[in-house]
């Protein structure tokens, strides 16, 4: 592969990079930060070794303690719950911009259940019901 060829995307490759680091016993977290490099929602990793942080941003071929995002004021940890949420939300927005919107609806309902604050994935939600015809359901997932 060359230097510019594009191996996955950062919730694909933080997930991977996260659970290889963990079969080694290595304390590592994801960070989720609502926009970065101003194309939008990314996730990274964080290593915890010899009490301090370490930023890992999968996605560079030198990403091993990157500081781009350490003032990033829109910078939240998230565990294993919310990283696997993060991916059936994914999920569930690709199956409804295919109008799957039963299979959508399912896998919003996943990433709410691992993330119950998951304000994006709830509001999403909401967006099916309506498109589903579910008026009153879809109310209060709009507004909750």
């Amino acid at each position: 592969m060359g230097a510019n060829d594009e191996v996955g995307n950062c919730l694909g490759l933080t997930l991977l990079y996260n659970v290889l680091a963990q079969r080694f016993g290595l304390k590592v977290r994801a960070v989720q930060l609502e926009d970065a490099f101003g194309l939008g929602p990314h996730v990274l990793t964080v290593l915890y070794v010899a009490g301090r942080s370490i930023d890992i941003e999968n996605g560079f071929p030198h990403g091993f303690d990157y500081r781009g995002h350490l003032e990033n004021s829109q910078r939240q940890e998230w565990g294993d719950r919310e990283l696997i949420a993060d991916i059936y939300h994914s999920v569930a927005n690709s199956l409804f911009e295919q109008a799957k919107l039963e299979s959508a609806l399912e896998s919003y309902d996943k990433a709410i259940t691992l993330n119950p604050e998951y304000t994006k994935a709830r509001l999403n939600k909401g967006i099916v019901l309506v498109e589903l015809g579910r008026f009153e359901e879809a109310r209060e997932w709009l507004e909750k």
